[in-house]
């Protein structure tokens, strides 16, 4: 039962009045989430003689799966230290000229610094949700409804981390860097929401919906 307390601990974490965990470690958990049930799909594949012919790619799907649910809960936690560095930069005195100016600077800084873990969530279950559509061809039919529930988180956690970077980019003078970033992240949320519409439509017909 101590992994559920846990869970309770970071749920309530998340409804406090405390600005971390905030949406980043939220995206990240739901990505994580995303890929265990991908992963759970892989492993009622793997092995089963109904399936051997795709014994090998579910094997390593697992596998890959599984170092990404690492990646994201490191991800969750990464976000919660770079929005403290937020937080600190906003309660930097602004008294005069030279404080206002070191004060903008590290809000510029910490706010770059905070957009990386959303950013790479995002980065990541593209690749996830591109995973899990090639996984709703091939795994087993009996766990459809969590295929379904892994391209849904998947694509939740990229969109919960797509406003979570978008929050940052108004403090980002750099206008190049600005529109790379939001050009990148809006071409990631296309694709990932392309892909759970494919594994929601197959889903679908496979339990006659």
């Amino acid at each position: 039962m101590e992994p559920l307390i846990e869970v309770e601990n970071f749920v309530y974490a998340v409804a406090s009045d405390s600005p971390t965990p905030g949406g980043g470690s939220v995206a990240g958990i739901i990505g994580s989430l995303g890929a265990a049930l991908g992963s759970m799909v892989c492993n009622f594949t793997a092995g089963k003689k109904k399936f051997a012919e795709y014994d090998k790619e579910a094997s390593e799907a697992i596998h890959s799966l599984n170092n990404d649910i690492q990646n994201l809960l490191e991800l969750a936690e990464k976000d919660m230290r770079s929005y403290n560095l937020v937080g600190k930069a906003f309660q930097l005195p602004k008294s005069n000229d030279q404080e206002k100016k070191a004060r903008s600077d590290a809000i510029e800084h910490a706010c770059e610094m905070a957009l990386k873990a959303p950013f790479e969530v995002m980065k990541i279950c593209k690749r996830l949700i591109i995973q899990t559509s090639r996984i709703s061809e091939y795994g087993n039919p009996m766990l459809d409804s969590d295929t379904a529930g892994a391209g849904i988180l998947l694509h939740a956690a990229a969109e919960t981390a797509f406003y979570c970077v978008h929050a940052n980019l108004p403090f980002i003078k750099n206008e190049e860097k600005n529109q790379n970033i939001s050009k990148s992240i809006n071409e990631i949320i296309q694709e990932t929401k392309k892909e759970k519409d494919i594994i929601l439509a197959r889903v679908t017909f496979r339990m006659n919906l």
